[in-house]
């Protein structure tokens, strides 16, 4: 795939921009974005060096501000145009910082008009030049002098534009296809055409695109890039689409494409706003702003979690609250400029597009996410945010806007997360938060058997109540705790792995007594308080060390006052292979005369034989299974 670049034009009004692209392209594009009506045209504001090397060209103070921002996702390259008999001008100083705030990582500054100045002037102008881009992304980057009048000056400007090109490095931020529309109308013949500049992914003839804020789904029909027919448009192309099956009202300017269902419209969302360097005004607290988001223009407020206000160059977390929704995504960038009069404030970056909870826990979260230092360390803390509920694999994508192999690829190596599969659902979880986790799951279990040292666990919904979080996950994770040994699982009692009820010597003694009691007594047990009484107990400890005794499996419980020991149980089921080895049924007084018991003790015995399946009732007889 070839290498594309998109350059961006910058600079004062009436410095030569549009001039300076006329004489690198031989286009005029302020002919173009009043004649080109015709066809699938996208040249409106663009021209073309090349087939690989797109220049944004939008002429005038306010349509640069306006539409600046929305190629910001793509733009490589910008060149800051300076008129040399006006030299540096306020609106150079707005525009270079702009580009700044954008985070622009390239370009070249051109100086424009050498036909109307001296030699010392323009050493003049070239000083204060250099004087302003010091310690940005422009210092010590190639100035060329240019006279576009005289068509001066450009040969060398080209090659050095064609050699940018050549070594520029592909790298769109995502596989899932992005387009914000500039641009649509009606087409005879086509039906409905939008215009925008691809930043991310591609998408490909036959293919369907989800429009938002609408949330409607067209085919890709046709689409042309730099005036040819092509099957597929990608990162940082500029496109014309021919959509099939969307009306020309569902997507206005500004609306948002993607080939796959993870965007969504937000009034709300967490971003670092930065104030320009040179801001002579306060970005305050809950100030109504004019957001530019893409081609959008929305009216908002922000409230910084940092302090009350920002100043010349600083950079905090906010929460924008916008006043109608636009579909934005993670680590989207736009400028912010003040409601009346207006004036270019600084810009953002968005960090998270999910802002729910109390504005205590917002601010502290937010300002944990400016903390990280990079996209993999954002990406992570966002991820652990979910604590006990975690995200679905689709879920991550929907709220960080990417697909899951670039948010796998983007936070590093595998050891730093998971993709954990149970049942139905697949979650992404970080390993510090699997591991805080489990080590929470664990505490509560165990804090479990100190409150309760004569339960032998406990029960699934009450854990679930302590430990709260997704029911679903807290399963996973249990099977998981079990299989590493860490928990197990008896009947529906969940406990540490060895854990014991530890009784007292003298409980441990009465146990015994008990047991021994029972044992003697075959199938014709005393009640609780009976024992109580033969053993000079307190009733109550009577009942917990009976059902201890049940729950270690020592003594079968039928009802509340009658029960048996295991191993007379064992050794009844003994007996009756060797009566039915003789016999082919068994009648109620044959039974009785093998327990040696009454009817009363009998009945409820064969019942629990027949419940256990190991015989079975056949009018008035039994029989073995």
């Amino acid at each position: 795939m070839t290498n594309q670049i998109t350059i961006g034009m910058s600079g004062h009004i009436d410095h030569g921009k549009t001039s300076v692209v006329r004489s690198l392209t031989g286009i005029n594009t302020d002919i173009l974005i009043q004649e080109k009506k015709r066809g699938m045209t996208i040249d409106i504001g663009f021209a073309h060096l090349s087939n690989e090397i797109t220049i944004i060209d939008v002429p005038g103070h306010e349509k640069f501000i306006k539409n600046m921002v929305t190629g910001v996702s793509y733009i490589d390259f910008a060149l800051l145009v300076v008129a040399a008999d006006d030299g540096v001008m306020p609106q150079t100083r707005e525009h270079f910082e702009i580009l700044k705030i954008l985070n622009i990582k390239n370009g070249a500054i051109v100086i424009n008009k050498i036909d109307l100045v001296d030699d010392e002037w323009l050493e003049l102008v070239e000083f204060d030049v250099k004087d302003l881009v010091k310690d940005s992304f422009l210092e010590n980057k190639a100035i060329f002098k240019v006279s576009a009048k005289n068509e001066e000056g450009f040969s060398s400007l080209k090659k050095h534009l064609y050699k940018i090109q050549s070594n520029n490095k592909i790298d769109s931020n995502d596989d899932i296809f992005r387009m914000y529309v500039d641009r649509s109308f009606k087409q005879p013949g086509f039906g409905t055409i939008v215009t925008g500049t691809v930043i991310s992914g591609e998408a490909q003839i036959g293919e369907n695109l989800i429009v938002m804020p609408k949330n409607k789904t067209g085919r890709l029909r046709s689409v042309q890039s730099h005036n040819q027919d092509v099957k597929i448009v990608s990162f940082g192309n500029r496109a014309a689409i021919n959509l099939h099956n969307i009306d020309l009202s569902d997507v206005k300017r500004g609306a948002h494409l993607s080939n796959k269902d993870i965007f969504s419209a937000k009034t709300k969302f967490l971003a670092k706003i930065t104030s320009l360097e040179k801001n002579k005004f306060l970005i305050k607290q809950n100030q109504r702003l004019r957001f530019h988001i893409g081609p959008n223009e929305i009216i908002g407020r922000i409230s910084i979690a940092e302090s009350n206000r920002i100043k010349a160059g600083e950079s905090k977390m906010c929460m924008v609250n916008l006043e109608k929704p636009v579909t934005i995504s993670y680590m989207d960038k736009f400028l912010i400029r003040s409601f009346s009069p207006i004036r270019t404030l600084g810009g953002g970056e968005v960090f998270d597009i999910d802002v729910t909870g109390k504005w205590k826990d917002i601010k502290n979260y937010a300002i944990n996410l400016k903390k990280k230092i990079n996209d993999s360390e954002r990406m992570m803390s966002i991820i652990e945010s979910q604590k006990k509920y975690p995200f679905t694999t689709n879920e991550i994508e929907r709220r960080l806007g990417q697909s899951l192999k670039n948010i796998t690829k983007k936070i590093g190596p595998k050891k730093k997360y998971s993709i954990i599969n149970f049942l139905s659902f697949e979650w992404i979880l970080t390993e510090k938060q699997i591991f805080e986790y489990n080590r929470k799951l664990l505490n509560v279990v165990e804090e479990f058997h100190k409150q309760n040292p004569y339960n032998q666990g406990i029960l699934k919904i009450v854990l679930l109540q302590k430990n709260g979080g997704d029911e679903n996950f807290l399963d996973y994770s249990i099977n998981h705790l079990i299989e590493k040994k860490k928990l197990e699982k008896i009947d529906e009692f969940i406990k540490i792995k060895d854990f014991k009820i530890n009784l007292s010597e003298n409980e441990n003694i009465l146990m015994d007594k008990i047991l021994s009691a029972i044992n003697l007594q075959g199938f014709e047990s005393d009640t609780s308080e009976e024992l109580a009484l033969k053993f000079k107990a307190d009733v109550e400890k009577i009942k917990l060390l009976l059902g201890i005794a049940e729950k270690n499996n020592a003594i079968i419980r039928l009802n509340e006052d009658l029960f048996f020991t295991r191993s007379n149980f064992e050794r009844l089921i003994s007996d009756l292979k060797i009566f039915f080895k003789q016999n082919e049924h068994m009648s109620v007084a044959d039974f009785k005369n093998i327990v040696k018991t009454t009817r009363k003790y009998a009945m409820p015995i064969l019942e629990h034989l027949d419940k256990s399946k190991i015989t079975i009732r056949i009018d008035n007889y039994r029989k073995l299974l």
